[in-house]
């Protein structure tokens, strides 16, 4: 029985050049939020979530998040913001958000993002 050493390829297509745009780390450009989702920490982080000082990892799972999708020429991303319970903390994501474009994310509405070291897009604050 002869011995064959032919590898399966995989169907497609036979290319001899590949063009494609080499993305910039923390280059910013225009982009847009696209999407807004109300959900829950646990949802987005599961076992991960972070835990505050003052929760358990089920009241942490259960804090209201925002999911916030954007993307720009080529450039996509997401961004999670807690809830304010009251007002806005200045220091928090959603207060550096208001501080940096007036007003609270709105779909629709022009933001500036950049992809960071791992070229996830990311939103500059």
């Amino acid at each position: 029985m002869p011995e064959t050493n032919q590898r399966k390829l995989p169907s497609g297509s036979d290319l001899d050049e590949y063009e494609a745009e080499l993305a910039t780390v923390g280059k910013s450009q225009d982009g847009a939020i696209t999407r807004i989702i109300e959900t829950t920490a646990g949802e987005i982080f599961g076992e991960k979530t972070k835990v505050f000082e003052d929760e358990t990892l089920d009241e942490a799972k259960g804090r209201k998040v925002l999911w916030i999708a954007f993307e720009g020429d080529g450039l996509v991303g997401n961004a999670v913001m807690n809830l304010p319970k009251g007002k806005v903390r200045p220091k928090s994501a959603m207060g550096q958000f208001v501080a940096r474009y007036g007003r609270l994310p709105k779909v629709g509405m022009a933001v500036s993002i950049h992809a960071d070291e791992n070229l996830y897009g990311q939103l500059d604050f």
